[in-house]
């Protein structure tokens, strides 16, 4: 638990359990027709076909657990059970049918979202992605809190998703994002996103996982010597396509972040005005 206070982690204790409170609220068991579930909140992972043929062929009501359900503003909310919802659909001929659900009374949006992070990794472990959407959608981890408002400081849009967007200005390199905060604390991990975006203003590929880990890499090493100003007055002019290819020429190293990190220290360097920054990056 790298450069977090005790204040966040104490916070982050108390958000969990409170939010496993929502056990202790009233509920009831009742079959409901899948007509009447609400599915696909923000905070799930989209119904998997694999997992649905799974539940086909291996079809026995006595091992599948109740579809759980949230009643909120007057309607039926699957926490989870999307998978299962498909697969009873599937067997009906499309045709909406009825399904045995757990139905929790007064969650707020938030409680459903615990709720499903907890149920989930419970039952097999979560993408790092889906966990970090789970936190999130839920409101109530610190770091994750942080993060998103540090990102959007800045302009920028963390998607959660994990894989490679197409759009200028978005972060889906949840991971990076994660450990680049974890490992630097707030106040240089901010440092880390306003470089990134003050070089190349939120280009798609200047939010890369590699680009995140390798300015957070010379960030650390150097924060307290480079100056801001000559780094991005440096890269002026080179595109992030041009960055990528000159850490993938520097063959001294075979750590991608390191590639990185000494491709931005070398730019730091040519022809500087100010003084040259020593080479602390080591292998």
């Amino acid at each position: 638990m790298k450069n977090r206070t005790r204040k966040q982690f104490t916070q982050s204790r108390a958000a969990e359990a409170a939010a496993r409170c929502f056990y202790s609220t009233q509920y009831e068991f009742r079959q409901l027709s899948t007509a009447q579930l609400q599915s696909s909140q923000d905070y799930q992972r989209p119904v998997d076909p694999k997992h649905v043929k799974d539940i086909v062929d291996n079809f026995d009501p006595l091992f599948l657990d109740e579809v759980i359900v949230s009643y909120r503003d007057g309607l039926y909310y699957v926490v989870d059970g999307q998978n299962r919802i498909a697969a009873f659909k599937f067997m009906n001929d499309d045709r909406d049918c009825m399904v045995n659900c757990k139905i929790f009374h007064g969650l707020t949006y938030e409680q459903e979202a615990t709720m499903f992070y907890h149920l989930d990794s419970i039952k097999k472990k979560l993408r790092f992605c889906d966990t970090i959407r789970a936190k999130a959608e839920a409101k109530n981890d610190p770091t994750i809190i942080t993060i998103n408002q540090i990102v959007g400081k800045y302009g920028l849009k963390w998607s959660y998703l994990g894989t490679g967007s197409s759009n200028d200005k978005v972060i889906s390199a949840s991971k990076a994002l994660v450990s680049s905060y974890e490992e630097l604390g707030p106040q240089m991990f901010e440092v880390v996103i306003r470089i990134l975006v003050r070089t190349w203003d939120g280009q798609r590929e200047s939010l890369s996982a590699a680009f995140i880990r390798g300015m957070s890499l010379f960030v650390r090493e150097y924060v307290h010597e480079a100056k801001e100003d000559v780094f991005i007055k440096k890269m002026a002019g080179i595109t992030p396509a041009e960055i990528k290819s000159l850490a993938r020429a520097e063959l001294s190293v075979s750590n991608n972040d390191l590639k990185y990190a000494r491709v931005f220290l070398g730019r730091y360097n040519y022809r500087s005005g100010v003084a040259k920054l020593e080479n602390r990056l080591d292998s």
